[in-house]
Formats: C-alpha cells, structure tokens, sequence
C-alpha cells in the first residue's frame, strides 16, 4: 500500500491531495469530536428511557375529577372490642362478684355469732339479710318449686341460710301468740321448714324440726 506523499505548495506549506496539511488535520479532529459527542448523548438518553418505569393508572387519571363508584355494600360489621376493654370489663365483674359473696359471708359470720351469744332474733336478722342480698342477684323465686333450677351453690346457701334461720326461730322464747295459740315465731319457724324441703325433700334437719313444732302445739 502507497501512502500518499507530503508536498510543499507555492506557500512553502505543507499539504496532501491539494490540501493544507493543518486544515486537513482540523477538520478531521473536528468531525471526531462532534462524532463522539453525539455517541455519548445518544447513550445516555437510552439509558434514561430505560430507566423510568410505566407510568400508573392513578397518573393517567389525575385530569379525571369524576368521582368512582363502587357497587358493594357498605360494611355493617361493629368494630372490634379492644383487649384491654374486654379485660377491664372482666376484671369489673369479677370484684363484683366477689364483694356480692363477701356480703353473704359477713351477714352470715354475724348471725353465727349471735347464735353463740344466744340472742337468736338477732341472728335470724342476720340470716334474712344474706337471703334478701341472694334473692336480690337471682331473678328466680327461692319460695316457689322454680328454686329447683337454682345454680347449684347458690342453691345450697339458700337452703343453709334459711335452715338455720328456722332454728333461730324455733329457739326464740316469747313473741306474740296466733289465733290457734301458737307463737309467732313458730309459725315462722315452720314457714322456713316448708322452704327447704321444697328445696330439698330429703333435708333431715328441717323435717326433725317441723315434726317438733307440730308436736308441740
């Protein structure tokens, strides 16, 4: 391959084909520049437009100020009760419950303790008041055949609590006479028989002492 041999023109420079050697040189320096130049700007907005993800469908509709509509049915169900509420209210009804038994237990201490002392009104008293606080909490009768389906230790407290009132009865001395001559406090006595054999037919006490009652008039 021949290369192409460098002359001198009239000017004394230095040139190739007819043209001036630097102007030559310029030219081409010239074209490469703006030929990299534009390669690199190319590049790079290609790698922009890769770079942007698809627009969302939210963005195509922000012209759109009509509002959607949805046929579904609005949610009717309550919220949730919180954990803590649902503990609180817990925690309420269980100091209830135990202040509601204390009461019994204090009534009943009481009347125990003026059984001992011998002042058996007093005691009876006693009694009554826990009856009255249990018939208070319970919607049923304790007088009536529906004291059968009593829960269970409820049940028991009435039939103990009016027992031992019917012997505070039975002891008391004095009170005022009925037509038929027999005390008050007798037939009382007996009224509290009646109660806890319906409530339990095969109590021993409370037939022994009806049986002693009625011998006695």
């Amino acid at each position: 391959m021949k290369f192409p041999s460098f002359i001198r023109n009239d000017h004394g420079k230095l040139s190739v084909f007819g043209f001036d050697l630097k102007l030559l040189i310029s030219i081409i320096l010239a074209t490469t520049t703006t030929g990299i130049f534009l390669f690199s700007y190319t590049r790079s907005d290609v790698k922009k437009l890769k770079g942007k993800d698809p627009p969302d469908d939210d963005a195509t509709d922000k012209g759109d100020k009509t509002p959607k509509t949805t046929n579904s049915t609005p949610d009717t169900t309550p919220p949730p009760v919180p954990k803590s509420a649902e503990s609180s209210a817990s925690t309420e009804k269980s100091d209830k419950v135990k202040a509601f038994h204390k009461q019994i237990e204090d009534a009943d201490k009481r009347g125990k303790a003026f059984f001992k002392a011998k002042e058996y009104l007093k005691a009876a008293a006693c009694f009554t008041e826990a009856l009255d606080l249990i018939e208070e909490s319970t919607p049923q009768s304790t007088t009536s055949s529906a004291g059968a389906t009593l829960n269970p230790s409820v049940k028991r407290q009435v039939i103990t609590l009016t027992n031992n009132r019917g012997a505070m009865y039975e002891k008391a001395e004095g009170g005022v006479s009925n037509t038929d001559g027999v005390s008050v406090y007798a037939d009382l006595a007996l009224v509290d028989c009646d109660r806890v054999l319906e409530l339990d037919v095969g109590h021993s006490k409370a037939r022994l002492r009806k049986l002693r009652i009625l011998e006695s008039c």
